[in-house]
């Protein structure tokens, strides 16, 4: 049976193990006890932040959707810690386990705060570009942006789309104009003209998708009349078609594209290494969430602070995720 909020209050402030045993067992025992309750304690305030967050904010139909899921997935993780949160399973895990003392601290569903966090999952959308580092996924599940973190990696971004992502796309035949506008985004960056470099890579980006995608629904043979039917937005283009699950990606991978997280049985480093097939939308599926309002609303005149570091990490992110999707499919089909 499903535990109340009273039955997780008052089994948390029972000590199973007191913390003054010098046994290294006993101790064992009592660091388990303090990781479990720290992780029930951690999870019950992830899920007052998103109610505190969103209570008086306007949510769009997938920030309502993930808010949701997370505070179902962060219930779920409560639940069954509260089942592990005694003596018996207390014992059982750590005569079995060959952790060491420190190691015992960390607690193998990490991932679940990383996937489930209102900042990194809803608010600031950006877990699922591939140069995220673990810092800046930490930070970024407490609200935290360390733009100089950000802006270091840029270069390197920049330098790498000059280097293998525009010849790539002249190679498979992306239209010259596409081209062009990414090469005129990057000119506007080395320049510091970074709002006119931030437009520039949406529209590149929007149109690329939109020409490989419908290259891609003739190698999948999606039927003539869908094919031939006309998608206004790029979210309806991804969305609405029955794109095949043709792509392979890790279920880490996985879960940081779409912010899924999936409970098993299987240790964390095993399943998060498991393989899972996606379809051309759910690999960038991000490009119909944050990304796609900040295009809205930049088209529309309403962020006209856009070409921030993080507005310039997240455009040129998404070129890069792109590229990465479509040269999977050159390489693999």
């Amino acid at each position: 049976m499903e535990p109340t909020i009273e039955d997780v209050s008052k089994r948390m402030k029972v000590t199973l193990f007191s913390e003054n045993q010098t046994d290294e067992v006993y101790k064992r025992y009592s660091i388990r006890e303090k990781t479990l309750k720290n992780n029930i304690d951690r999870a019950m305030n992830s899920i007052l932040e998103h109610v505190e967050k969103t209570e008086n904010v306007k949510l769009n139909h997938w920030q309502t959707e993930k808010a949701t899921r997370n505070v179902s997935n962060l219930s779920k993780y409560i639940e069954i810690l509260f089942s592990k949160l005694n003596k018996e399973s207390i014992i059982e895990y750590c005569d079995n386990s060959d952790k060491s003392l420190t190691d015992l601290t960390f607690d193998d569903d990490e991932f679940i705060f990383l996937v489930n966090s209102y900042y990194g999952n809803i608010l600031l959308d950006i877990v699922w570009a591939s140069d995220i580092s673990v810092s800046d996924v930490i930070n970024i599940t407490h609200g935290k942006i360390d733009d100089k973190n950000l802006k270091r990696k840029l270069p390197k971004k920049v330098s790498e789309i000059k280097k293998n992502v525009l010849p790539f796309f002249k190679k498979i035949g992306i239209n010259n104009e596409l081209i062009d506008t990414i090469n005129q985004s990057i000119l506007c960056y080395n320049k510091k003209i970074h709002k006119g470099s931030g437009i520039l890579l949406m529209v590149a980006i929007e149109g690329i998708v939109r020409e490989f995608g419908e290259r891609l629904m003739i190698k999948q043979e999606i039927k003539e009349a869908i094919q031939n039917k006309e998608y206004n937005s790029l979210d309806s283009f991804l969305r609405s078609i029955p794109w095949k699950e043709d792509i392979v990606i890790t279920q880490d991978k996985f879960m940081f594209l779409t912010g899924n997280y999936t409970f098993t049985n299987l240790k964390q480093k095993e399943f998060l290494n498991e393989n899972v097939s996606v379809n051309f939308k759910t690999r960038l599926d991000f490009l119909r969430r944050t990304f796609k309002e900040e295009r809205n609303q930049v088209l529309h005149g309403e962020h006209i602070k856009n070409g921030q570091v993080w507005d310039l990490y997240r455009n040129f992110s998404a070129l890069y995720e792109v590229y990465d999707t479509i040269k999977y499919y050159n390489e693999n089909q």
